[in-house]
Order: C-alpha cells, then structure tokens, then sequence
C-alpha cells in the first residue's frame, strides 16, 4: 500500500517526491465528484504498467 497526498488542479499531472510517508502526486483534474480520483489513478496505472483496476483508492474521491 502506497499513501499518496494528492493534489488536484495541477499545471501537469506528476508523481513528486515524498512528503513524511506519504508520496505527492499531482493531477491536472480539478476536484469535482471523483474526476481528480478517477484521473489519478488513471494517471498511476499508466505510470507504474497496471491496469486501473488493480489500484484501489481507499479514501478520498
């Protein structure tokens, strides 16, 4: 399990450098009924070579 601190509204999407324990990622998906979650994990899938079926969000969006 990775803890990720996200940040919606981004000017790119990227994976930052971790922040304590958990790992930034910022999204260019602004923060409306999930749309910044769904494009995430979109986002990680393609970045770590999984389906975004195998990445669960546990909370947040």
């Amino acid at each position: 399990m990775v803890n990720i601190l996200g940040k919606p509204s981004a000017s790119r999407d990227v994976i930052g450098k971790p922040k304590g324990a958990q790992l930034k990622v910022s999204v260019m998906a602004e923060p409306r009924r999930g749309r910044a979650s769904d494009h995430m994990v979109r986002f990680l899938a393609g970045e770590l070579g999984v389906a975004p079926s195998a990445i669960n969000v546990v909370f947040g969006g």
